[in-house]
């Protein structure tokens, strides 16, 4: 649209259901407070990426998941909290009532991260899809806890698993509820980049995706004692 001032607000957007009437739209079954979503699909663009809806953050869930079939319990000594949170984009919810009913002693936020390697005049090129998982520094909600952040650094080199810095003040994630939790949680964020976040055809490649399982698992089993990672005051 030439006219960005013309661009409808969410509030001006609404969803065509074929109904003629308030009446005709109830009945068919549609009610005040139903949720809505794209329709589901899955489309393989290349031998590695891969377009689908809500990547965000269905690939932070499923890299747990794939993390946590991995591990065997003999490899560390420990106890590990997957928590897969909701009401993230609304405020950071979910997180706020994991962080309340856990005493973590290290957090690490999976999400995913917009790139800025597309042609658009405002893409800088910082981040890129297939350059590995994201380590973050900071954004909105968090300044990554430093010895986490160079943990994760320190491990991806070691074992060459393809890394880059993500600096995004633009938005926020669940580790900036999960670092201000009890006396403070040491809280770090690994980052799997995406093109077009928020829209039917998010685009994810599988190699940063592995990159983001492969940290997480590395930190898992190199996890320092409690505290070592934290500032005493």
């Amino acid at each position: 649209m030439d006219d960005a001032q013309k661009v409808r607000t969410h509030k001006q957007q609404y969803i065509d259901v074929g109904a003629a009437s308030k009446k005709e739209a109830e009945d068919l079954g549609v009610e005040v407070g139903d949720s809505i979503v794209w329709h589901p699909y899955f489309d393989k663009l290349t031998e590695s990426r891969f377009s689908s809806k809500a990547f965000d953050d269905r690939a932070g869930c499923a890299c747990l998941i794939k993390v946590l079939e991995e591990l065997n319990a003999d490899d560390f000594a420990g106890e590990i909290v997957g928590a897969f949170t909701v009401q993230e984009e609304v405020g950071l919810r979910g997180a706020r009532v994991v962080s309340h009913q856990t005493d973590a002693d290290v957090a690490i936020a999976l999400d995913t991260t917009a790139v800025s390697d597309t042609p658009e005049e405002m893409m800088d090129r910082t981040l890129a899809l297939g350059a590995g998982t994201g380590i973050k520094i900071m954004d909105f909600s968090l300044i990554s806890n430093r010895k986490v952040r160079e943990q994760l650094q320190l491990l991806a080199k070691e074992q060459n698993i393809p890394y880059q810095l993500e600096v995004f003040p633009g938005i926020g994630t669940d580790a900036g509820e999960l670092s201000l939790a009890g006396k403070g949680i040491p809280t770090g964020v690994l980052s799997i980049p995406s093109r077009y976040a928020h829209s039917p055809n998010e685009v994810i490649d599988i190699n940063d995706f592995q990159a983001t399982k492969d940290l997480l698992k590395v930190f898992i089993l190199h996890m320092k004692k409690a505290e070592e990672y934290k500032f005493k005051i």
